[in-house]
């Protein structure tokens, strides 16, 4: 046999080789799994095993996918959709694996006007119409032999993280477990007006408009059974696993002291405070039109929560140049958390189950701190930079904010008193006390004097865990998209508050399948590179603004010197600083879009380097890595032939 018959032989019988150990595989290894993932994104986590373990019936998870539609409408952006159906199938299959059967796990392509698609209409999967009379369709049921059945009305790519999470609250809720209870009182109007149709109509009629509920609490519905509980009744209702307080303003003694016992009993408290709340707005009062500036929007939970070793800086906002937004929001107005910025506590399960690249973006937070006196412990969970500071914050500030948005930014100074006064340390924004408390309300009810009250706690006997969050309107609709968006919030601020619910409630199981980690990656070298050139722009920038402040100033010096009888020269003067002012201004205007142009450039230039590397680099080390095979062989070979003729 010759050596190409020789090689011919050989190449066949690897091909038979590796084709047989597919089929092996394929076949025959039930239960074997192997996730080189990064963060394990294939692995269920323990809380997901722990939940199938004490499945009493079996259930099965229907996934809907229009593979055939994706197909032949072909989009770019229904070609997305791909990778987070191949992430779906794949853990599903985990879980059917991990289930030991209990979870059974069935595929669907629903084409138009199949049996698929009208199964999936019945069941509530919710399609998208397309052209060409195709439908697109791509959501989860879980059902049960007695019926029941809980869906995914449609599959958001962008909240991959949360896919675990959301399978295994539906295969908890489809198995028959019992929601958690939980009370709601709130100084705002989140759960919305609780009306009739009929006197929902009336006020239609009378042009009165009912608030609607908040779409967090579209969230809070699927997980809990919630109830809202009126500030003003004085009492918190037996029963409850825990309650959310959200925006306590103005709160009367009697609803404070119901709070206090209730934490004391036992009781477990997440608590939303805000030292201007920008969705607290003012009733409609065409008689005062200046009512929004007069408004007050600060809450706070210091009379019971400063006894307890944890105090909110009361009126003040944290202002963290460090932590720019990348969305819609100026970045003074809305600070990101994030894992990159450090904001995270690692330690804590409410923050270290965030996604890798999660976002928590605020609106003008506050800033908790522990009391010296106290003994509780205060942990944080989020928190500021280093570079943070706090500055007093008026409604009149947000119509300036409008003429110049960097006035929040402007160091405090004797002359500018409401300035940013820079402390040098972390600020949390959301922390964790626990301790052993004592009663805000030692004497029992302010005003009930000379009433026997056996059943007032004047310490807990046991320690107690609350949540603290300085923030309100990141729960408002801005940052929490409804359930049935399409797109979905890029921020994590329901993550957070759903983690936090999950932890004060005890569920260990849940809180460690809250977040999982994204296939999407970033390149850090982009992002560094836009990082140096934004702070570089914003530096530009601020000099601009310091000289139209001089600037400013000096024409209010010159207005002020104005006289009936030379008020035409100081005008002629102004007029002209105006335009060599104005001309300065422009030249640096020239000299940001240069910057910015050449900050695009250098990350173009990194872009098209990975994208060529990855194309031509793959190809080409294969190439060479034969080659080397190549020439190392025929080296092999002219040796053996040089021995063979010696």
């Amino acid at each position: 046999m010759t050596n190409t018959q020789r090689s011919i032989v050989g190449a066949f019988l690897i091909i038979v080789c590796t084709l047989s150990a597919t089929f092996i595989l394929h076949n025959f290894s039930s239960g074997w799994w192997i996730d080189l993932t990064s963060n394990s994104r294939y692995t269920l986590s323990q809380g997901t095993r722990n939940i199938l373990a004490g499945i009493q019936r079996p259930l099965t998870a229907k996934l809907f996918y229009s593979k055939s539609a994706v197909d032949d409408f072909g989009t770019d952006q229904l070609l997305e959709f791909n990778r987070a159906y191949l992430y779906a199938r794949d853990l599903l299959r985990a879980y059917d694996e991990a289930s030991e059967g209990k979870v059974a796990f069935e595929e669907y392509d629903p084409k138009s006007f199949s049996a698929e698609a009208m199964e999936a209409d019945s069941l509530g999967v919710r399609g998208l119409p397309l052209p060409n009379q195709l439908v697109f369709y791509f959501g989860l049921a879980v059902t049960s032999d007695t019926g029941s059945k809980e869906v995914i009305e449609f599959i958001n790519p962008r909240e991959e993280s949360l896919f675990e999470y959301k399978v295994t609250k539906l295969i908890e809720k489809a198995s028959g477990r019992a929601k958690k209870k939980l009370g709601i009182l709130a100084g705002l109007p989140i759960l919305g007006d609780d009306m009739s149709p009929e006197m929902a109509q009336l006020r239609q009629f009378t042009q009165q408009q009912s608030a609607p509920a908040w779409n967090i609490t579209q969230w809070l519905r699927l997980d809990f059974d919630v109830e809202e509980i009126d500030p003003l009744a004085g009492a918190i209702p037996d029963g409850l696993d825990f309650l959310l307080v959200v925006h306590p303003k103005e709160f009367g003694d009697e609803t404070l002291y119901a709070i206090d016992q209730y934490v004391l009993g036992g009781g477990k408290l997440v608590a939303l405070v805000d030292p201007f709340c920008v969705s607290d707005n003012p009733p409609q009062d065409p008689s005062n039109q200046f009512a929004q500036f007069t408004h007050p929007r600060a809450s706070d939970l210091n009379r019971l929560t400063a006894v307890w070793g944890l105090q909110m800086e009361s009126g003040r906002v944290v202002i963290d140049e460090n932590l720019v937004s990348t969305q819609r929001f100026p970045a003074e107005q809305a600070p990101t958390f994030s894992r990159r910025a450090s904001s995270f506590n690692e330690d804590e399960v409410v923050t270290q189950s965030l996604d890798e690249g999660s976002e928590v973006t605020a609106h003008f937070p506050g800033a908790l701190s522990p009391v010296e006196t106290a003994q509780s412990e205060v942990v944080p969970l989020i928190q500021s930079s280093n570079r943070a500071g706090l500055r007093t914050l008026s409604s009149m500030d947000l119509m300036s904010l409008q003429q110049d948005p960097l006035m929040l930014t402007r160091n405090q100074s004797p002359t500018n008193p409401d300035g940013v006064e820079r402390t040098g340390a972390e600020l949390a924004s959301a922390v964790r006390l626990t301790g052993l408390f004592t009663s805000a309300f030692p004497e029992g009810l302010p005003g009930v004097e000379g009433v026997d009250r056996p059943d007032h706690i004047a310490q807990a006997t046991e320690p107690n865990t609350v949540v603290v969050i300085a923030d309100v309107d990141f729960i408002s609709d801005q940052f929490v998209f409804a359930t049935n968006s399409f797109f979905g919030s890029p921020f994590a601020n329901k993550a957070l508050l759903l983690n936090t619910l999950d932890f004060i409630g005890g569920s260990s199981d849940l809180i460690s399948v809250r977040s999982r980690g994204s296939s999407m990656r970033p390149f850090e070298a982009i992002l560094a590179i836009e990082q140096e050139a934004l702070d570089r722009t914003k530096d530009r920038i601020d000099a601009i603004n310091q000289e139209r402040a001089q600037f400013q100033a000096e024409l209010n010096e010159i207005n002020a010197q104005a006289t009936e009888k030379n008020v035409g020269a100081l005008r002629g003067l102004a007029l002209q600083r105006h335009r060599e002012i104005t001309a300065k201004i422009n030249e640096k205007d020239v000299e940001i879009r240069d910057v910015q142009r050449e900050s695009r450039e250098a990350v173009e230039f990194v872009q098209e380097a990975a994208k060529g590397l990855t194309t031509w680099g793959t190809p080409l080390l294969v190439a060479l890595i034969g080659l080397i095979l190549w020439i190392v062989g025929m080296n092999k070979r002219s040796q053996k032939m040089r021995e063979d003729m010696a």
